[in-house]
């Protein structure tokens, strides 16, 4: 018993050990598809974590999460098959995490934009030159949109024309009304007329936007937290049926019939529940 169990623990560090050196030789090539796909995979984290205005790690996360997913593999071949899956944990929750703070950040941009229109707005009419008014601006706005305008300003003073730097400060946020607000301020400088008019109706108008998609927001939520509660109440319910008067499930599990409406409730119920968050994603 002993010797099959060297055997055993034997074949899997053997069999890590094979992987891993594949692995290395794969990403030690210098064409290799594996190293190029890894490589563009941490310029991405590499640019998230750069407008979240940290210092580069992707390289560092890459490794990490490549030894969690060896050593969650390890585990789940030597001891207990269920570590497998923290398997999806070690290869998502980096993403989600940038994901999460990427969208934070983009909603307080989002949040402070109608104001830095018109404090823009009130500049123009104090200064026209319309880099001397987004200084001024920048200055008396907060993180994280000062920082944003700091980016686009320092650009400006190197010698990138305005609408361009502009617009890479967009492209950066990533964000539908930022886009907006940029090409709003690049129309209304080109075709002239008053510009403090123009942006103090947009930003008048960013407002309104904003609480209707409040509105909208607390709306889809609301029907969300309906369609989960309502979606958890069959596993409720058998789950209650089952200490209640367990012999009733029993033909569910063990009768070729049973499996079959099993199966056709399970597939149903999951299609429901699609198909309700479905049409609660509302497209803002």
């Amino acid at each position: 018993m002993i010797a099959n169990n060297l055997v055993l623990i034997a074949s899997c560090l053997l069999t890590a050990f094979g992987v891993v050196a594949l692995f290395m030789l794969v990403v030690i090539a210098e064409h290799g598809p594996l190293r190029s796909a890894l490589t563009g995979y941490a310029a991405r984290i590499d640019r998230d974590l750069a407008f979240l205005r940290r210092p580069p790690a992707g390289f560092r996360i890459v490794v990490m999460q490549v030894l969690a997913v060896l050593a969650v593999a390890a585990l789940a071949l030597l001891t207990i098959n269920t570590f497998w899956v923290l398997l999806p944990v070690a290869l998502v929750a980096p993403i989600m995490w940038l994901k999460s703070e990427r969208s934070q950040r983009v909603h307080r941009i989002e949040q402070q934009l109608d104001g830095w229109l018109l404090v823009l707005a009130n500049a123009l009419k104090a200064v026209p030159a319309i880099g001397d008014a987004l200084a001024s601006s920048q200055a008396l706005m907060h993180a994280p949109l000062s920082e944003e305008l700091d980016m686009a300003l320092k650009e400006y003073r190197l010698g990138t024309p305005l609408d361009r730097a502009l617009q890479s400060m967009a492209d950066r946020v990533g964000s539908r009304v930022v886009r907006t607000a940029v090409t709003t301020l690049q129309v209304a400088r080109r075709t002239g007329g008053n510009l403090p008019l123009t942006l103090e109706s947009s930003a008048a108008s960013l407002r309104e936007m904003a609480r209707l998609e409040a509105v909208v927001r607390t709306k889809t939520a609301d029907g969300r937290n309906q369609a989960f509660v309502i979606g958890a109440l069959p596993g409720v319910l058998m789950i209650l049926l089952y200490f209640v008067h367990p012999d009733l499930l029993v033909p569910l599990f063990t009768t070729t019939i049973g499996n079959i409406l099993l199966g056709v409730a399970i597939a149903l119920w999951m299609s429901a529940i699609m198909v309700a968050l479905r049409i609660l994603k509302v497209d803002l």
